[in-house]
This record gives structure tokens, C-alpha cells and sequence, in this order.
């Protein structure tokens, strides 16, 4: 397996702590060696062939090596562990040094069929239910946002609505009371005014009207004296007296009639006790 001046591994130290056997230009594992060993149970010379795997093995390949010029690298003391060392085989680690080699060849090997068969990475899909669970979600906010938005329309609506008609109810009011002031002082002025008529019509009747006195009675008074009886107006008074006169029948068709309280334009007539009265009842 190895070259003949490779020392045996039987001596007083393992093989990996012999210096000779680590500076020898001869320590190089020759393959060709272990093909037809029969305590290999898995390697083969077949499995090294270049066409199976990729074209970088053609380095691993060659069966003949030539012999180093110098040693490839320098030895170093190792420390001794504390425990009695194990033992080793070189027929064992050539082994397992043969076992790693095509575990690393056929791990390289599927590695590149893998990234052959799969040129790109495979992008993250969200799974459909996700999908369309966010979609449902998405929809429901929108519509929440929209009963908020047309709720909060309505009682925007309804709040100027309300004030309108408080503003109109208000209007109302005060043209109400307008014009109820306005009615109560017509009342008031048509009420003095009738008073100021009717008080100026029984002066203007007991002045016109004279009393005829009793032929029978002797006494002279001061209303039945001729003089009294014939007197006559200034004539301002006269004008005064007519003013009041048409002024007056003008109005008496706006009264109402003491007896049987309707308003048809009755006629005045002089009642015995010298009061005015709307109608003949």
C-alpha cells in the first residue's frame, strides 16, 4: 500500500507520531494499492471514474504518482495525552481516508445534479387560505371604514337639520310676538280712539239737544231758560262739532252693539236715558 521504506506500524509508537514514516518522500497514498483489497467494503476503482462524477475528480485519478522532491510539509510535536493513546491501523485509516474521499465526491456529485435540476431558488408563496383570509380582512376594513364614514354623513345631516329647524322655530316665534305686539297696541290705539269718539258724540249730543221744560212749571232754571236753549256755536266749534260728528258715524259701524252683540251697521238711536245704543232692540 505503501512504498517499501514506509516503516511498520507495529512498532513502540503509532504510525502518526513516527517522524521517519511523516519526512519519508514515499509517504504518498497510492490507490492502485487497495483496489483489489478485500477488507475494502466500499471503495472501488469503478466509483472513481471521471465520466460518474464531475470533471474535477480527474485530479484524484492518476495510478501512478511520482516521489516528492522534499517533504510537504514540517512535523510537530504533539502533546502526549494523559490516557494511554489508542492505537491505530494503517490499514483502518486508509479506510476511513478512502471512505471520507467518496462521501465528499458523492456529496459534490449531488450537489450539482441538485442545482442542475433547480437552477433557481424557489421563491416563498403564501399558502391560497392566507391569501384569500387577507383579502376577506382587507375588505371587511374597507367596509367598516365606509358605515363609519356614511354614519357619521347621516348625523352630520341630522344635526343640521336639527338647527334648522331651531333656527326656523325661532324665526316663528319672534314674527309671532311681533305680531302679537303689533295686534295688542292696534287694539289699544282703536280702543282709546273708540273711547275719545264716544265720549265727544254724548257731549256733542247733550249740547245739541236742548230740554224742553213743562209748560206747567213756573220756575226758571238755567236749562230751560230761553237764553240757554237758544244759545249758538262759535263757529269753530260748529266745525269742531261736525268733524267729530262724521268721525264718529264713520267708526260706529266698527262697534259693537251693547244687546244683541253682533256688528251689522245699526243705526244710532237716542235711548231715554240719553245712552247710545247700535241697534233698534
Amino acid at each position: 500500500m505503501f512504498a517499501s521504506s514506509t516503516p511498520s506500524a507495529s512498532g513502540p509508537n503509532p504510525w502518526f507520531q513516527d517522524e521517519d514514516l511523516l519526512l519519508s518522500p514515499q509517504d504518498v497514498l497510492d490507490y492502485t494499492s487497495f483496489s483489489d483489497d478485500s477488507h475494502s467494503p466500499i471503495l472501488d476503482m469503478d466509483s472513481f471514474s471521471s465520466a460518474d462524477h464531475s470533471p474535477d475528480l480527474a485530479a484524484f485519478c492518476f495510478h501512478e504518482f511520482a516521489p516528492l522532491d522534499m517533504p510537504t510539509f514540517q512535523s510537530t510535536p504533539m502533546p502526549q495525552p494523559q490516557s494511554q493513546p489508542v492505537k491505530y491501523s494503517l490499514n483502518d485509516e486508509t479506510h476511513r481516508q478512502a471512505a471520507l474521499l467518496h462521501a465528499y465526491l458523492a456529496s459534490q456529485t449531488q450537489g450539482i445534479q441538485a442545482q442542475a435540476q433547480a437552477p433557481t431558488q424557489p421563491q416563498w408563496t403564501v399558502p391560497s387560505t392566507t391569501t384569500q383570509e387577507l383579502i376577506q380582512h382587507a375588505q371587511m376594513l374597507e367596509q367598516k371604514k365606509q358605515l363609519e364614514q356614511q354614519r357619521h354623513l347621516e348625523q352630520e345631516q341630522q344635526e343640521q337639520k336639527e338647527r334648522e329647524e331651531r333656527h326656523q322655530a325661532q324665526l316663528i316665534q319672534q314674527a309671532d310676538a311681533q305680531n302679537l305686539a303689533r295686534y295688542l297696541a292696534q287694539a289699544q290705539q282703536e280702543v282709546k280712539q273708540e273711547s275719545a269718539f264716544t265720549e265727544t258724540a254724548m257731549e256733542h249730543d247733550a249740547v245739541s239737544a236742548p230740554h224742553s221744560p213743562s209748560p206747567s212749571s213756573d220756575d226758571k232754571s238755567p236749562m230751560g231758560s230761553p237764553t240757554l236753549a237758544e244759545r249758538s256755536l262759535s263757529p269753530e266749534a260748529k266745525i269742531m262739532t261736525a268733524a267729530l260728528g262724521s268721525s264718529c258715524n264713520k267708526r260706529t259701524r266698527e262697534l259693537i252693539c251693547f244687546n244683541c252683540k253682533v256688528t251689522q251697521t245699526p243705526l244710532w238711536r237716542r235711548t231715554p236715558d240719553r245712552k247710545h245704543s247700535l241697534c233698534n232692540a
